[in-house]
């Protein structure tokens, strides 16, 4: 989160410290970046200009965005990221040395490589290398709207993922009082969690409509939408679904959030069409206050999960660990 990574996923640049937070958009990003480094060394035949065309493509549209002093000031600056880094190398060591948390391990996996990469790819590059002149790169943007798009479709799914393991740590918090299956609880979550970022969305698009009538659209979608998670509520009440085996319930349920997540992406994508029309300085507040929340439900999601679902059995740590803090 502390690189100045650039257009991430093809979103905006301003919100890329916050997608970061997402393992999720670090591991579609990172794929993303290693394909067109790959089409780049084929097209042009040499390293150098793959990592220049690379560059210019990330960060385009970033230089001279912000003002000096800024938090993305602080993130160009090299020496303050790789203090941050050096800080977080005993936890890493800590967490590998643990036996056990095979998942927790995936995912700060997915964390350091998308760091590593992204620094030599192209933060080295950006700092020390010339950096390369548009008139010289023709390369389209990515496409940065519609439901199908590669910023709408990696934020659903990263929503999606954290959306179930809210879920997921709700169920064992209270499932000493009420007897939920997972499923409810992903319709509770998606209810109260998402829909409710969809309906400010819809306020916002609202003030800016001239004409009532054009909101009818918007309004059917997340209409659908929210009649998802009440869907999801029901189906997961049946008698079937509380005797199911954790696996299918936990795979039919993560199933059925990517599927809200996709209908949210395609409401979203409808009812921000007149925030984009509004102006940039418009979008650009929405899309941070989005982005902030997009922030908070991940960082809600990992504390609610390991504060309630961790669990120790067949985990052990090797007693020098307790040097390192």
């Amino acid at each position: 989160m502390t690189q100045p990574a650039g257009d991430v996923c093809g979103a905006p640049a301003h919100i890329d410290f916050v997608l970061r937070s997402s393992p999720i958009i670090c591991s579609v990003d990172l794929l993303f970046v290693l394909v067109r480094f790959v089409w780049y060394i084929i097209k042009e035949k040499s390293l150098t200009r793959a990592i220049s065309k690379l560059i210019w493509f990330r960060f385009r549209a970033v230089d001279g965005e912000e003002s000096e002093g800024s938090f993305r000031n602080m993130q160009k600056n090299s020496a303050f990221r790789w203090i941050v880094f050096l800080f977080a190398i005993p936890q890493f060591v800590k967490l590998y040395a643990f036996q056990g948390l095979m998942w927790t391990k995936l995912i700060a996996s997915i964390y350091l490589g998308s760091f590593l990469i992204m620094e030599v790819l192209v933060m080295w590059p950006y700092t020390w290398v010339v950096q390369p002149s548009a008139a010289n790169n023709t390369e389209k943007r990515v496409r940065g709207f519609g439901s199908t798009s590669l910023p709408f479709s990696s934020i659903a799914l990263a929503v999606a993922f954290a959306l179930w393991f809210m879920a997921a740590a709700f169920q064992r918090m209270f499932g000493g009082m009420v007897k939920f299956s997972l499923l409810q609880w992903i319709g509770i979550v998606t209810l109260f969690f998402g829909a409710g970022a969809l309906l400010a969305g819809f306020l916002a698009s609202a003030t800016l409509k001239r004409n009532p009538h054009d909101m009818a659209g918007p309004f059917v979608v997340l209409v659908i939408v929210v009649g998802l998670s009440a869907a999801f509520y029901f189906i997961g009440s049946l008698s079937g679904m509380h005797q199911l085996p954790l696996v299918w319930s936990k795979v039919i349920s993560a199933i059925l959030a990517a599927v809200w997540a996709a209908g949210a992406a395609k409401y979203a994508n409808i009812a921000t069409d007149t925030i984009r029309k509004a102006g940039q300085l418009t979008q650009r507040r929405v899309e941070r206050v989005l982005g902030w929340y997009f922030f908070g439900l991940h960082l809600v999601a990992a504390g609610l999960y390991y504060g309630f679902c961790y669990d120790s059995e067949g985990t052990s740590r090797p007693s020098w660990t307790e040097r390192l803090g």
